[in-house]
């Protein structure tokens, strides 16, 4: 696309938020700068290769009135921009800019598709990767290894510098925290719940995934790169001169593992003050590029990624939290407060001087190191869908419920029926235990069976003595009256969808249920967003839209006879040979349920109150 651009003899920029009041010209700027300032064409992902690839780019304003060429409002956009002029009028190939700062050109631009903004930036680069829509912001970190690849720029791996300032250098540093040395917190424990319960833990990822991404070579997102303009690659007759080292040794190679990146790379150690068997050691691994165009030197923090007895093929992460001065980081405070791994004392690099450099001249030594470069997929998808469970966990706003279209359709098959009713009202389940804004009921009755079992669903904003946030609560019972919605049941189950199991965008809970015959059911509940996360209330008002699904299993999946069916389709073989289930009256089926009860087992795991 990009190279589709820079053959283009012309390319016109129509921009329909940006009016000329049929004043045109630089002379008339002013009566339009302003729009054309804070045009969205300059927060766009794609148009970012629009602006650099071709020779001539004319601006026209929604009245298709000519604003002036890139180049005749090189400084203007320039201004807009943070990109160089001499860029902008092509007078300086893209080559000639760190691969940093052309990331920092992308930093404020925002795509449809989060992919693209990855795919955007393939001509800005100059590489090419494998389109695959679906991998979300994975897809950067494949452009960052497709860079490394071909361009031997470190300063790709220097984003969110700490700029050199007293307390941040490296003599400075005090003990990391134990937390980093050791323990790495899974992703979901990082953010904040819709309840505070100490207790509860989220489901964990493997023990040795750091959670936070500043801990991994390659950055998340181009917004990492927002302040790394002022950063430049060295050479390698300008390394030699720095670090005294020989010229083979500054041929530096960066491979993607399984293990990481694995390279060799200059390290010092810095040991704590401590001197007990606890005390850690950090390295400065130290890059060939520069900040500030000056003669100073970034390092890569780095800590061990387990109990590597030296730097010798020894695996680690980038950053730590520190302790400047002796001092403890604040603990933030606050319901919707981070822990601090991830507050501002976490530094991943920072900045030498000349002095500082030429110090640890004669200290170094190079190892071959493997760098966790990227989380894993696992892992990444989980924090990709975070914002959905923390949606899903706790909406302030107003929400709708609906039923899933192949949960009444199973449920029917299986011979039962479930209907809905749209209500707001409130639910006392127990003393203290309160179900609010109740946006629908949905019941569950077995076909046939006069005053039968039946299951109600309802699902509001839970409210207990300690906590609150999106609730279900599950009544059961043999006694209900459809046509006013009373009900006397017997037995209540509630629980907070954010304790819910999770897989990709839905979350799932399953109660066991049992009849008074001993009949065990199990009722497998599934909650998710609407398909377009939006709905109309009967005033026109917008909310979150979800949907509930619902499918009992019956005793059928365990009994030692023929498995049947309720329904009037004929019998008949599957595609595979095999005979389908004969089918069955309700007279005939042994497994009538009366009235349904919890089982044991849930009442003790799922927090049940008679």
């Amino acid at each position: 696309m990009y190279d589709w651009y820079s053959y283009a003899k012309t390319c016109y920029v129509f921009l329909p938020d940006v009016s000329s009041h049929e004043a045109v010209g630089s002379r008339a700027r002013g009566c339009w700068e302003t729009e054309f300032r804070q045009s969205q064409w300059f927060s766009r992902g794609w148009t970012l290769q629009e602006l650099l690839a071709p020779n001539v780019v004319i601006f026209f304003s929604k009245d298709w009135q000519v604003l002036g060429s890139k180049h005749a409002l090189a400084s203007l956009v320039e201004d807009i921009t943070s990109i160089e002029a001499a860029v902008i009028k092509c007078k300086k190939p893209l080559n000639q800019v760190s691969v940093a700062g052309r990331m920092t050109w992308a930093a404020s631009r925002k795509t449809t598709r989060e992919e693209d903004r990855a795919y955007s930036l393939l001509g800005i680069f100059g590489v090419n990767i494998r389109i695959v829509y679906g991998e979300g912001s994975y897809a950067f970190y494949r452009l960052q290894e497709a860079i490394i690849d071909e361009i031997p720029d470190q300063t790709i791996f220097a984003w969110q510098l700490c700029p050199p300032q007293k307390g941040l250098l490296p003599e400075t540093f005090s003990r990391p925290s134990d937390a980093h040395r050791y323990r790495y917190t899974p992703a979901l424990s990082t953010i904040p719940s819709a309840r505070a319960t100490p207790d509860k833990q989220l489901p964990e990822l493997p023990s040795n995934a750091p959670y936070d991404p500043r801990q991994y070579l390659l950055a998340n997102s181009p917004d990492d790169f927002a302040n790394s303009s002022d950063l430049a690659p060295l050479s390698r007759e300008e390394l030699v001169e720095i670090l005294h080292i020989t010229p083979a040794d500054t041929f530096q190679t960066f491979k993607s593992t399984a293990h990481g990146i694995s390279t060799r790379l200059p390290l010092v150690e810095f040991t704590t003050p401590f001197g007990h068997p606890d005390s850690a050691s950090l390295y400065l691994a130290l890059l060939a590029c520069t900040f500030g165009g000056s003669k100073t030197l970034v390092a890569l923090l780095l800590r061990s990624h387990g109990n590597a007895p030296s730097v010798q093929a020894s695996q680690y992460v980038v950053g730590t939290t520190l302790e400047p001065d002796g001092e403890s980081p604040p603990t933030p405070s606050g319901p919707d407060a981070l822990p601090p791994s991830i507050d501002n004392s976490y530094v991943r690099a920072t900045v030498l001087n000349p002095e500082q450099a030429a110090k640890f001249c004669d200290t170094f030594a190079h190892g071959d190191i493997f760098i966790a470069n990227r989380p894993p997929r696992a892992q990444h998808k989980v924090e990709r869908d975070l914002p959905l469970y923390r949606d899903i966990s706790s909406t302030r706003e107003r929400f709708h419920v609906k039923p899933c279209g192949w949960s009444s359709r199973l449920l029917t098959q299986q011979g039962y029926t479930m209907s809905s009713r749209r209500i707001h009202s409130l639910l006392t389940l127990d003393p203290g235990i309160l179900l609010e804004d109740v946006a629908t009921r949905f019941i569950i009755t077995r076909d046939g069976v006069d005053g039968g079992p039946s299951l109600e669903v309802q699902v509001g904003r839970l409210r207990t003595n300690d906590a609150q946030g999106l609730g279900v609560a599950v009544l059961c019972g043999g006694d209900m009256d459809l046509a006013d919605g009373s009900s006397s049941f017997t037995h209540k189950h509630h629980s907070y969808i954010s304790d819910w199991d999770r897989q990709g965008s839905a979350a799932t809970k399953e109660l066991d249920l049992v009849s008074l015959r001993g009949t065990e059911l199990t009722l497998r509940l599934v909650f998710t967003h609407e398909s377009n996360n939006v709905s109309r209330g009967a005033a026109g008002s917008t909310g979150s839209s979800y949907r509930l699904g619902a499918e009992i299993f019956d005793i059928w999946d365990d009994c030692n006879c023929p498995r049947q069916q309720l329904g009037n389709a004929a019998s008949s073989d599957d595609r595979d040979g095999n005979h389908a289930p004969p089918q069955m009256t309700r007279e005939a089926n042994p497994w009538h349920i009366p009235s349904l009860s919890m089982s044991p087992r849930d009442r003790g795991r799922s927090g049940l109150r008679r």
